[in-house]
């Protein structure tokens, strides 16, 4: 499960999804143009995947498979209480260059919850 840890929104127009999974150093960000409630494709450069070993070990890169649909689906957007919830299903390949603890990963039912304080 990925734990959301930061959210920024700039100019009311984008929004940014931080993950992080502290059991297995890993964390997941995505970028996206952001409009309200609906459902968002997220463009090869909009969401990447790393792991790392260790606190200060080698990280491995992953990137959007571009050959996939990679989604994020806004299901709650409340202004009064700055909150808003989604799913996102997420299709990632190895960058290359990155050291192989595997060739992909698929996120098909994340979920998040974000607040942003006032």
């Amino acid at each position: 499960m990925v734990r959301s840890s930061c959210y920024e929104q700039t100019s009311g127009d984008s929004l940014q999804v931080k993950g992080i999974n502290s059991t297995d150093n890993s964390t997941v960000i995505i970028k996206m143009p952001f409009h309200g409630k609906g459902k968002y494709t997220i463009g090869a450069d909009d969401a990447f995947y790393t792991i790392t070993e260790g606190v200060s070990g080698p990280g491995v890169l992953y990137i959007l498979d571009g050959t996939k649909t990679n989604t994020v689906t806004v299901t709650q957007y409340d202004l009064a209480s700055n909150i808003t919830k989604g799913l996102f299903e997420l299709h990632f390949v190895k960058a290359p260059g990155s050291s192989d603890p595997g060739n992909s990963v698929d996120m098909t039912s994340g979920q998040f919850w974000l607040q942003v304080p006032f």
